[in-house]
C-alpha cells in the first residue's frame, strides 16, 4: 500500500511539502554552492575561505537592512468594514471545526 498525499490532513501535506522545499535548499547549500565557488577560485586559494566571505557578507547585509526593510510597509493598510472582519473570523472557526 503506498502512502499517497491524499491520505494526510491539511497539515500533514503541509510538513511534507515543508520538508521537501527544505531538504532541497541544504542539500543546494551544502553541495552545489561550495562546488561552485572551488570551481571561480583562483588556483591556490581556498574555497572554503570564500564561501565564508560570501556568507558573512550577506549576513552583514541583512543584519544591517533588516530593521529598514521591516519599517516599509508593502501594502498600506485598509480599513475593513466590521461585517468582513466578522465573516473571516466565523470563516476561521468554521474551518477549525468549532462550529
Amino acid at each position: 500500500m503506498g502512502l499517497g498525499l491524499r491520505s494526510l490532513s491539511k497539515r500533514e501535506r503541509s510538513w511534507v511539502l515543508y520538508d521537501v522545499g527544505n531538504s532541497a535548499y541544504v542539500m543546494l547549500a551544502a553541495t552545489l554552492i561550495p562546488i561552485y565557488f572551488s570551481a571561480i577560485a583562483e588556483p591556490g586559494s581556498s574555497a572554503v575561505v570564500a564561501w565564508g566571505y560570501a556568507t558573512t557578507v550577506a549576513s552583514l547585509a541583512l543584519a544591517l537592512l533588516m530593521p529598514l526593510i521591516l519599517d516599509m510597509p508593502l501594502i498600506p493598510p485598509m480599513e475593513l468594514p466590521e461585517e468582513a472582519l466578522l465573516i473571516m473570523l466565523l470563516m476561521a472557526e468554521a474551518e477549525e471545526g468549532s462550529i
